[in-house]
């Protein structure tokens, strides 16, 4: 299946939770919610997670069993004895804020608040159940704090302009494009131009984009050098928009062409507030080409991943944030993906051939991305993945380089914050994540934080991991650290200098299936603090 579907981003990563899944006493806790649909309405008792200084979003229906036919939509809410505020935001969902009342709920401590709720349907049937919600402190002795990975990642540049370009959104595809008071009006016109070359810079000015179809950017430049690449950039940081503006639309915007660097723009797959019938079921940004660079983007609320490459080489995801992502894709997304690389043919320059490494993932921001609307057990949802770089899947020879990820912050995700998956030779220094693996419908037991399941000559240096497990229910398994495999052992994977803590426990934290490896943690890793 060709690059523009990018279905083939389908992987069969169920394997994961077959793996990793255990016949422990917690899986009965599931048998019930997985007997056969009835014939009645039935609401379900959910358990969701939030920190105490954020508010989260409940789809009342999503695990409810509807009769065939019918539709279900809220009937009541009861708060009494409710601490926090419970707004209903539509006919399906509310929104859940702890307010003043947690405020005080210091970093490491936990609570629950409860409430109730009726469904009824198109026939009508009413059920009712209950909500727990689990509360994660945020406040210091001091009183409370603002998470500090808000602070959008340092901007960066790599490139030089030779000639520049011009796109508007009061401009015209008729205009000539060269200069600011003549712009053309779309990044598809100035990539069907036929005048880009290697050198060149769209200047895209602050305004909204809206498309109905996916952006192919495919005229790319020619080398890997300050002046070899086509850029596309907002002239202002984030204030260009481009925004998915058409139901049922896949991927946003595709950047096939190789030498390509997308810098500074705000993608919005406009599905913020959706629990169904999203605007969008694909990813925000896909590197389809060699030598891509995603700079200082903010990509957010689209069905699929954030910012994903696929089956190419040198990939630089430098300084940006995504959230809300990877909600409707049945393929396994997450904010941050990096997908089965494989070694390519091109011209090398001095800055490939002196190069440690090919693929790089720092100073990014990667929050809230989660599977909470695909139905089934999910495995995805993770801030940041290197997936299968052993290319196990496509049955290609493994990727032969280096990569480094950096400096990324990660918290809030459904699954993992910094997850490598059959991906070997990866240099993992100076994260943060926290407050991960919120997902309940991932049925298995590895859940770290900073995840090396299946992968050998990893390097693990200097990352602050804060788990927080919830003895109730799957995420009794959540971990700072997991280093996990099943078959061949994981070699040569090295950890130092990782502070790692159980939030709930205030213990070190940490899943490791080489017994070596395991005897030697604790010396060498500290006892970290809540992040």
């Amino acid at each position: 299946m060709g690059k523009r579907d990018l279905r083939t981003f389908a992987k069969a990563k169920h394997l994961w939770a077959s793996l990793a899944a255990t016949a422990l006493g917690v899986a009965s806790m599931f048998e019930a919610s997985q007997a056969s649909a009835a014939t009645a309405l039935a609401a379900a008792a959910q358990s969701p997670a939030v920190m105490a200084n954020l508010s989260i979003s409940v789809p009342l229906t999503t695990h409810a069993v509807i009769p065939t036919g019918q539709t279900a939509w809220i009937l009541s809410l009861s708060t009494t004895g409710t601490h926090g505020v419970v707004t209903k935001s539509n006919t399906t969902n509310i929104v859940y804020s702890p307010g003043a009342y947690y405020a005080s709920l210091l970093k490491g401590s936990s609570a629950v608040d409860k409430f109730s709720y009726c469904l009824t349907d198109t026939a009508g049937a009413s059920s009712c159940s209950s909500v727990s919600v689990t509360i994660f402190g945020a406040a210091t002795a001091s009183g409370p704090v603002t998470p500090p990975v808000t602070t959008p990642p340092a901007t960066t540049t790599s490139y030089t302009c030779v000639r520049n370009w011009y796109v508007a959104q009061n401009g015209s595809d008729k205009a000539a494009g060269t200069a600011s008071t003549v712009p053309w009006q779309t990044l598809q016109h100035a990539n069907d131009s036929g005048l880009l070359r290697a050198g060149d810079c769209v200047n895209v000015a602050p305004g909204t984009y809206p498309i109905v179809n996916t952006t192919y950017l495919t005229q790319g430049g020619n080398a890997n050098s300050p002046t070899g690449y086509v850029v596309y950039r907002s002239t202002t940081p984030k204030g260009a928009k481009i925004e998915a503006a058409a139901q049922n639309m896949y991927n946003l915007v595709v950047v096939d062409g190789n030498y390509m660097i997308i810098d500074g723009f705000e993608i919005d797959g406009k599905n913020e507030g959706l629990s169904s019938a999203p605007l969008t079921m694909g990813h925000g940004l896909v590197g389809g080409g060699h030598h891509f660079q995603a700079l200082n983007n903010l990509v957010h609320d689209c069905g699929g991943a954030g910012v994903a490459t696929i089956y190419m080489d040198w990939y630089w995801i430098i300084g940006n944030t995504t959230y809300n992502n990877a909600r409707f894709n049945g393929y396994q997304a997450s904010g941050i993906s990096i997908y089965e690389p494989r070694a390519v043919t091109y011209t090398a320059t001095s800055a490939d051939t002196t190069a440690t490494y090919h693929i790089i993932v720092q100073n990014n921001l990667s929050y809230e991305n989660d599977e909470r609307y695909v139905p089934g057990d999910h495995t995805d949802g993770n801030g940041i993945i290197m997936d299968d770089f052993r290319n196990t899947q496509s049955g290609l020879a493994a990727y032969p380089y280096k990569s480094l990820v950096q400096g990324n912050t990660t918290y809030g995700n459904g699954a993992r914050g910094v997850h490598l998956f059959f991906t070997d030779n990866v240099t993992v220094d100076s994260n943060v994540a926290y407050n991960n693996n919120l997902d309940t419908l991932i049925i298995g037991s590895w859940r770290g934080e900073l995840s090396n399941a299946f992968g050998s000559n990893n390097t693990w240096t200097n990352n602050k991991a804060a788990a927080t497990s919830v003895p109730t229910d799957w995420r009794s398994y959540n971990t700072a650290v997991l280093d996990g495999h099943s078959g061949a052992s994981n070699v040569n994977v090295v950890w130092t200098n990782n502070a790692n803590i159980d939030t709930r426990t205030g213990g070190k934290s940490y899943q490791i299936d080489d017994p070596t490896r395991a005897a030697a943690f604790p010396a060498n890793n500290p006892l970290g603090k809540a992040l």
